[in-house]
């Protein structure tokens, strides 16, 4: 098992969240990566996870309300 990244550790939160998998609680271990609980820089992977989840679920939202939008345009014309 590989180190996941800062910038890895992000996408997939963020792709979890789109894809309503996971939680916005980070794992230890993601899609054979190891999550560690700091990086060397000092920021903690709970923070980077739950601040990229939450992006995802909004944008997710956005999606969902578009999709919506676009559905009722459609089926007008």
């Amino acid at each position: 098992m590989a180190t996941v990244t800062q910038n890895q550790l992000a996408e997939f939160a963020y792709q979890a969240a789109l894809n309503n998998q996971e939680s916005d609680n980070c794992p230890t271990s993601y899609l054979g990566y190891i999550i560690p609980d700091e990086f060397p820089n000092g920021e903690e992977s709970y923070e980077i996870w739950a601040r990229a989840y939450k992006e995802g679920l909004e944008d997710a939202g956005t999606y969902m309300a578009q999709g919506e939008e676009d559905r009722e345009r459609d089926w007008q014309d």
